[in-house]
């Protein structure tokens, strides 16, 4: 998967991609702009007319100021989705989408013989590279080897919490009653919305892990970036679950089957590269030459075929996880999404309505704070009193009436209610992380909303930020992650925690019919409203750009041993009377 080359340089420029793609999501409403309805409302030629400036805004910047003025595009440009009719909203996620996969190319290289270079929807959807492929994939299958205990049935989903605001990194796996409490401990302090916490209880607690396994059986689940760490792999595999595991050969992948075999009942199912000019009598799946895995980024017209041919009698839950940085993070969501596009199209037909939800494929996003996004106006309320009653920790205030140029907090990044829909967006956009960042994730929220709108389930619930390896290996991001509980409700989770919660949400949604996940939104953009763990973003009372260098230092001077905030932590009986 590549970017385009400039026609008139012969260079790569994600900037002049990047606005292209934005402007072709607002084409949808460009086309009503150009009609004169003496009819329309004031707010709907408004509407329009916010759209006018916006698009002629990006054909005047330059390229040069994108990287600095993108934040304010892009949040602009979603509110005025969330303004639009539903239909048009949808319009424009589609419209997106195709310029996405129009504009980026798709190179097939045989050895001996120059490259063939496509449009990535025409090489991969269409499969017009075919004939100059060398190789295929085929199925390597692998069973975990856990022996069976008594009792197992009755056990809960494990879940691992802090066990201490004084021992840093220190965890403890809980169940029952306690599960409750810490549930409803993050609920309190902010940092998820009680919609998450209602729903991971109903699995966490009420079900036994018999019970959730059954309910899974008819499942496969297809993980795109399946090393991902905040990805569903080990909690799925503790529960027995069909999994195929998309990722890169190499250690990664290699301890992750090393575990599940050995500490699960799990099936995993694996790609293995076959060369076509292999003779018959070599091609043997698991031999000792045989290396399991796929690079999604040049392997993707063969992974979406391989991937749509499989289980047929089971429906397919696709999960799309992997994560690059910079601009490679752009062209791994392309060919994640064109495989999505292809799985759908080949599985599903383009028949909407002759098949139930639960047999037909469904979607798993693990949708970003850090994008704009509409959220519930319980918390938009919650954000906006925090600021004005000043409920925060007393010594925020000398830096509430300070200039944000020397490190004052600006306010919240909370729109004021959207006519006509009243929605509020919340811009979770961040400076560091740049236009590339922001394209790939609003791609996957359109895929969501898409999807949802033709009936497919989609799991779209927002997760948070957390201390994955891949943050805390740079030291200036793992001190910004410890320095965030200064700033209630923000907590950054760690990851085995953040793993199982959101993985308890995936499977209530898949299983629990009055899920927003199983219903056609009546607006796209209300899809993300149920079931957030935003982990304090929506209601935080300042823009959290502007307390990033403190945050840094905080995390740098005070909160430097990953300690957590001591209101999530919920003591056992012996701890609290210790305590006492």
């Amino acid at each position: 998967m590549e970017w385009p080359k400039d026609e008139t340089t012969g260079k790569v420029s994600t900037t002049i991609v990047n606005k292209r793609i934005w402007k072709a999501f607002l084409a949808p409403l460009l086309r009503k702009s150009a009609v004169d309805d003496e009819f329309a409302t004031e707010i709907r030629k408004q509407l329009l007319q916010d759209t006018v400036e916006i698009s002629q805004g990006l054909d005047e910047l330059p390229n040069s100021e994108w990287r600095k003025k993108y934040p304010f595009f892009v949040n602009s440009i979603i509110q005025i989705q969330a303004r639009a009719t539903p239909e048009e909203a949808l319009s424009m996620c589609q419209a997106g989408l195709d310029a996405v996969h129009s504009n980026m190319r798709f190179a097939t290289t045989n050895e001996g013989a120059p490259s063939l270079v496509l449009s990535a929807k025409d090489s991969i959807v269409s499969q017009s590279s075919e004939q100059q492929e060398t190789f295929y994939f085929d199925s390597l299958v692998l069973y975990g080897q856990k022996e069976e205990k008594v009792g197992d049935a009755q056990m809960h989903m494990e879940w691992k919490v802090p066990s201490s605001s004084k021992i840093p990194n220190s965890f403890r796996n809980v169940s029952g009653d306690t599960i409750k409490k810490q549930l409803q401990a993050l609920v309190n302090y902010g940092c998820m919305e009680p919609s998450a916490a209602s729903a991971a209880s109903e699995i966490m607690v009420q079900k036994t892990l018999e019970e959730i396994s059954e309910s899974l059986k008819d499942k496969v689940f297809v993980l795109l970036g399946a090393t991902s760490e905040l990805g569903p792999v080990i909690p799925l595999a503790q529960l027995g679950a069909t999994i195929v595991a998309v990722a890169r050969p190499g250690k990664k992948l290699e301890a992750l089957i090393q575990e599940i075999q050995t500490t699960t009942k799990a099936e995993l199912i694996l790609p293995v590269k076959i060369q076509k000019q292999i003779s018959d009598s070599s091609e043997t799946i698991g031999g000792n030459n045989q290396t399991p895995g796929a690079d999604l980024l040049h392997d993707t017209p063969q992974l979406a075929r391989w991937i749509a041919s499989l289980c047929p009698q089971k429906q397919l839950v696709i999960v799309p996880l992997a994560y690059l940085d910079g601009e490679a993070n752009v062209r791994a969501v392309t060919a994640m999404d064109l495989i999505v596009e292809y799985v759908i199209q080949h599985r599903d037909g383009n028949n909407t309505s002759g098949t139930s939800a639960t047999s037909r494929t469904a979607l798993t996003f693990l949708i970003s704070p850090g994008t704009p996004h509409v959220i519930s106006e319980e918390a938009a309320k919650d954000a906006i009193q925090r600021y004005e009653f000043a409920s925060a920790p007393a010594w925020h205030s000398a830096f509430r009436f300070m200039p944000a140029f020397v490190g004052g907090f600006s306010k919240y990044c909370i729109s004021d209610p959207l006519p006509p829909n009243n929605f509020r967006v919340y811009n979770g956009l961040s400076e560091t992380q740049g236009p590339n960042y922001a394209l790939s994730k609003c791609m996957q929220q359109w895929r969501a909303m898409l999807a949802n709108s033709q009936g497919h389930i989609v799991s779209a619930n927002v997760s948070p930020p957390a201390k994955t390896q891949s943050m805390v290996s740079h030291s200036q991001i793992a001190k910004w992650l410890d320095g965030l509980q200064a700033f209630p409700p923000m907590v950054a989770f760690d990851p085995c925690m953040a793993r199982t919660l959101m993985t308890s949400l995936l499977i209530w949604d898949l299983t629990t019919p009055r899920s927003t996940a199983q219903q056609k939104c009546p607006h796209p953009a209300m899809l993300f409203l149920e079931n957030s763990v935003h982990g304090g973003c929506w209601r935080f009372p300042y823009d959290l750009n502007s307390v990033g260098m403190l945050s840094f230092m905080m995390g740098k001077f005070i909160f430097n041993k990953g300690l957590p905030p001591r209101e999530i932590v919920i003591l056992e009986e012996s701890d609290e009377q210790e305590k006492q």
